[in-house]
């Protein structure tokens, strides 16, 4: 599994690859994760005020849109990542 972060306008994109098979409950997890944000290492997950899902062959891409007035930190979001998903592989130069 391989995971990029990106900023992106005002907004965060998220591609994880290598996940076929596995998408549902990859996005169930992240879903369960944004619920329970206080437990986030970063607390970035506070900052999410909409998350946009898309699941095409084997990746999950994520669109995450900041809370009026607020800022999603891609750093942030990538510490939730890696407590998240475990010592996954990131994506560099993509």
């Amino acid at each position: 599994m391989k995971y990029q972060v990106e900023k992106q306008d005002a907004g965060v994109s998220i591609r994880i690859e290598n996940v076929a098979g596995q998408e549902q409950v990859l996005l169930e997890a992240i879903r369960n994760c944004r619920q329970g944000a206080w437990a986030c290492q970063s607390g970035e997950c506070v900052n999410i005020g909409e998350m946009a899902e898309r699941v095409d062959d084997g990746r999950v891409v994520l669109t995450l849109t900041p809370k009026p007035g607020a800022h999603v930190d891609p750093a942030g979001i990538e510490v939730c990542l890696r407590y998240m998903l475990g010592s996954r592989e990131k994506m560099t130069g993509e």
